[in-house]
């Protein structure tokens, strides 16, 4: 039974690695290999196994899982998406008003809404967006 928790551990840490989903793979193979390691020390049954497990498996939960994420999205910064449009530039394809209208931004038309008048062809600055809809400004270029 002691091997099975090194086992066990170690797969759920590569499943992680494969797979991300939240750390909590991670947590759990950590708990595993903690039990590994107590059980190579102490003899006791399968049942005190498992609820240290549980145990351990909370415990790194709490302890861990907001700290790791802050980690590793701290190096990972993958845009928002909404800042994937704020502060970029695109092109009016029709009369922009505080109504309607339609932008072309990578080469995909958008429904927007501006504040200023802006004819088509202008350049126009997305300063928002509300669900598919960009909130747009002429541009100052």
């Amino acid at each position: 039974m002691t091997l099975f928790w090194l086992i066990a551990g170690i797969a759920m840490i590569i499943l992680e690695l494969l797979v991300p989903g939240g750390f909590v793979l991670f947590v759990l193979g950590l708990a595993a290999v903690t039990i590994f390691l107590v059980t190579s020390f102490f003899s006791m049954g399968w049942m005190y196994q498992v609820t240290m497990f549980f145990v351990a498996a909370v415990m790194y939960l709490v302890l861990l899982r907001d700290n790791l994420k802050k980690l590793v999205f701290k190096f990972s910064k993958e845009e928002d998406p909404e800042n994937e449009f704020v502060g970029k530039i695109a092109k009016a394809i029709t009369p922009i008003t505080a109504t309607e209208g339609k932008v072309e931004f990578k080469g995909t038309q958008w429904p927007a809404k501006s504040d200023w008048p802006v004819l088509p062809g202008e350049e126009v600055e997305i300063i928002s967006q509300e669900s598919i809809l960009l909130i747009v400004k002429p541009s100052k270029s």
